[in-house]
């Protein structure tokens, strides 16, 4: 295996990496070291960073499938799907404001993460009303 050129774990790969180590293994991975190029080494220590992170016999399932591979492991998208979802589903008295610091974003940047995701759900619902028309119906 080549360890020079670093995997992404995104798509497929996570999947992969899911069916390996489980997607809570997977999770905890990408929280802890999402954002840098992970080195898979043959054996990992308890000390070992991923270890650290999913356990010493997830660590070792990874590094019997994955071993001598670099993996980029993403950090933002985790980050951000939590921010959206806690400003989507805000208990009371949380403050966009507070979850902009929780998350390390911005509040406009909450703000932006909520309208996009608002405008995408529009545009989904608009294309499905595209197929419900009634037979028979025209359009003039």
């Amino acid at each position: 295996m080549n360890a020079q050129r670093p995997i992404r774990a995104g798509g497929d790969l996570q999947d992969e990496l899911a069916a390996v180590i489980g997607q809570t293994a997977v999770t905890r991975l990408m929280e802890r070291l999402g954002g840098t190029r992970t080195y898979v080494p043959r054996k990992i220590g308890v000390h070992h960073p991923i270890a650290e992170a999913i356990g010493l016999k997830a660590a070792n399932m990874l590094a019997d499938h994955y071993f001598g591979m670099t993996i980029d492991l993403p950090k933002a998208h985790l980050r951000r799907r939590r921010a959206l979802e806690t400003a989507l589903n805000r208990p009371d008295g949380v403050t966009i404001k507070q979850i902009a610091l929780d998350f390390d974003y911005s509040e406009r940047q909450i703000y932006n993460m909520i309208d996009a995701h608002q405008r995408a759900k529009r545009d989904t619902e608009s294309q499905l009303d595209l197929f419900d028309r009634p037979t028979g119906t025209t359009n003039t």
